[in-house]
């Protein structure tokens, strides 16, 4: 579940991507003014609601550091059962209790980021975007001030919505899983165990709790 979750992030960063590339093409001012001033108004507007970072370039930080904890447990995961399997069997059992400690630092882990770049994001970034007119004050001789809005407001204030919701089931499904793990922790370790010795048993309940932990 948290897998699927982290690959939702893929379409969003798409969204996030057409709106950072065309984000001043939906920006409108009244009197119309040329390209340059548009862009300048639109980096003024940008800069009072994003506060320190734009939001696509937090969830690529976030779909990296998801893929690289995916990649680091999956790496882990393959060699340490192929070592318990080679192991014999009075030793598998403390392979195992090493193998379920690193599954649950690996996921504390990515709790912890994600709890953190959930809460920068919120800290960072305007929820609900104005729909009012935005006044810009032009940096020329006569100081013109014309009115700019934003004609995708909604739809950006609908993508953040849509960012905190993802991460934040992320989250939840992060602490399930811890909470799982630690209330299943020797049921888990002696299924490993029947796995890892071949025992038919053993893999039929290690499938089953595995699916319950997700």
């Amino acid at each position: 579940v948290r897998f699927l979750l982290a690959l939702i992030m893929f379409p969003l960063l798409a969204s996030l991507y057409e709106t950072v590339n065309n984000g001043w093409l939906d920006f409108r001012c009244y009197p119309e003014t040329n390209d340059v001033l548009t862009q300048e108004c639109h980096s003024r507007y940008s800069a009072e609601i994003i506060s320190l970072i734009d939001p696509y370039f937090l969830v690529i930080i976030t779909t990296g550091t998801l893929l690289v904890f995916w990649g680091a447990m999956g790496h882990y995961s393959s060699k340490h059962l192929q070592k318990i399997k080679k192991t014999i069997y009075s030793k598998k059992e403390h392979l195992c209790r090493e193998f379920w400690g690193r599954f649950l630092l690996h996921i504390c882990f990515e709790a912890v980021v994600i709890a953190i770049l959930l809460v920068f994001f919120c800290y960072n970034q305007k929820m609900y975007l104005k729909e009012n007119t935005y006044n810009c004050t032009l940096t020329n001789a006569s100081a013109e001030i014309v009115m700019c809005r934003d004609i995708r407001h909604r739809d950006k204030a609908n993508l953040n919505i849509a960012i905190i919701g993802v991460m934040a089931l992320i989250l939840l499904s992060c602490i399930w899983t811890i909470c799982s793990a630690i209330c299943k922790k020797e049921e888990f370790i002696k299924d490993l165990v029947d796995l890892t010795t071949g025992n038919e048993e053993g893999r039929e309940k290690l499938q089953i709790n595995g699916q319950l932990l997700k």
